[in-house]
């Protein structure tokens, strides 16, 4: 564990843990994604990212069940992989919802994390 992790958010893997080149981890972290998950993985290229991960909350299939629960933000996450370092860098965005007859509007609070 580095001195500063606790900080920075940073987590390790256990010791051992096989090394995988980035374009193997940016395989594995987009097969997450399923039609019939409630969130997405997406390629970022157009952000300037590697993969881009959200809620489907403006998907027809999801924003009831999301409207139902009251869900007032929502989130994207933005990862980068930085291989000579064998890392994951993640920006969180948050946005606001607000829900006008049963549909959503999301505007982005821009609150950004790293």
């Amino acid at each position: 564990m580095g001195l500063f992790d606790f900080l920075t958010s940073t987590r390790r893997p256990p010791a051992g843990t096989p090394v995988l080149p980035a374009d193997e981890v940016r395989k594995h972290l987009l097969s997450v994604d399923r039609p019939t998950a409630p969130y997405r993985l997406i390629d970022g290229a157009s952000e300037g990212v590697d993969v881009i991960a959200e809620w489907k909350i403006v998907d027809a299939s999801w924003y009831e069940i999301f409207a139902k629960a009251g869900l007032s933000k929502t989130f994207s996450i933005f990862m980068k992989l930085h291989p000579e370092n064998h890392e994951v860098g993640a920006v969180d965005r948050e946005y606001t919802v607000s829900w006008s007859a049963g549909l959503p509007t999301v505007k982005l609070a821009f609150q950004a994390q790293p």
